[in-house]
């Protein structure tokens, strides 16, 4: 599976999904495609959520891909794969604010969340065994790794030995930097996302400030109007019948046709977007194949929330040769149970020099 045909299959779900929340008036007459919009209105509306994203794709499954993928002397082994299956990303959130008014009060290229949000987003194995995880409380940010985790999704002994070496560092490290002990050894630190977003752009050799891709009202207005246009003309919804309280609609489209449809009508509206205009592809990939492509969606049948979305991103490769590799939404209308890790102190990302310095004698 290549990047530009993820992309591209991402690209369907996305359009699926804003046109979906963002296409009321075009689904009049459509109740199934009602019953979605109706969801993603219940999630945006809501003060509180949980969300996973989730590689589905098991062991066999990853091989069978990588070898239909592959040209190259570099296979996956099976223990690769085996801590690749089941990678994702957890998501909670809980505000006095509708979700979607505190996302967009959220400065997303500072990481600075509106301080009406507390979110925690954590990325996790198969075992749901957190790898690293991001917290922001009233404001104030936390994060905190697990190196042990983090090395065996190399699935070689050589990440094992530089863990080793790693955390017998950690022992040597001055007292002057123990926030820096604490994150290695997996304790909860404070950050300050300004801070790491400055010392990024220095590092890449852009001090200069560049504007944050925005759209205004106008935009924004003609962007979702266009989608949904797109979305009832090029997309069917098929309810599927109910199950154990779980409604489950199909969303098919010619995924060719719709990413080009989306690329001639929608990216023109984001041409003159700084950041974004100049980057847009102008072509879908020629190997995204001309048949249906298949989105699920579940939705609880009492109070008609979201409950899953599931898509096979092989269907958007033909190269895959029939191999699957697939990806699930999962979603709660509640949060987690988020608070301040206690006796966090702040992780400073210039402290990261003072460690280069001191293990090179400096």
């Amino acid at each position: 599976m290549h990047a530009r045909h993820a992309a591209a299959a991402l690209t369907v779900v996305v359009a699926t999904a804003v046109g979906a929340t963002t296409a009321c008036s075009a689904f009049q007459n459509l109740s199934t495609a009602e019953k979605v919009n109706n969801a993603f209105n219940k999630l945006n509306d809501g003060h509180e959520a949980t969300i996973d994203f989730q590689l589905k794709a098991t062991t066999d499954q990853l091989l069978a891909l990588d070898a239909a993928a592959s040209s190259s002397d570099s296979k996956m082994t099976r223990d690769q794969a085996k801590q690749i299956s089941g990678l994702g990303i957890t998501v909670s959130m809980r505000s006095k604010k509708p979700l979607k008014d505190a996302l967009k009060a959220s400065n997303t290229s500072t990481g600075k969340l509106d301080p009406s949000l507390d979110m925690d987003l954590a990325i996790h194995n198969g075992a749901h065994t957190s790898l690293a995880e991001y917290r922001s409380i009233a404001g104030k940010a936390y994060m905190k790794l697990n190196i042990a985790e983090l090395a065996k999704l190399g699935g070689d002994n050589k990440n094992a030995a530089e863990l080793q070496q790693l955390q017998a560092m950690t022992d040597s490290i001055p007292r002057a930097l123990e926030p820096i002990r604490r994150l290695l050894q997996g304790n909860w630190v404070s950050i300050d996302p300004a801070k790491f977003a400055k010392l990024s752009k220095q590092a890449s050799g852009d001090t200069k400030p560049s504007p944050m891709p925005s759209l205004n009202p106008d935009q924004q207005q003609k962007i979702s109007d266009t989608l949904s246009k797109i979305i009832a003309k090029d997309a069917t919804f098929s309810d599927k019948g109910t199950s154990d309280g779980i409604d489950t609609i199909e969303i098919k489209a010619n995924a060719r046709k719709l990413i080009t449809d989306i690329q001639q009508q929608v990216f023109p509206h984001l041409k003159d977007v700084p950041g974004v205009g100049g980057k847009l592809p102008t072509s879908a990939p020629t190997s995204v194949p001309t048949a249906p492509a298949t989105v699920t969606v579940k939705l609880n049948k009492d109070g008609g929330t979201l409950n899953t979305i599931a898509l096979d991103l092989g269907q958007f490769d033909t190269s895959s040769k029939g191999n699957h590799f697939p990806l699930a939404m999962t979603f709660k209308d509640t949060a987690t149970n988020m608070t301040a890790p206690a006796g966090a102190i702040e992780f400073d990302p210039n402290s990261i020099e003072d460690l280069m310095a001191t293990s090179l004698g400096g």
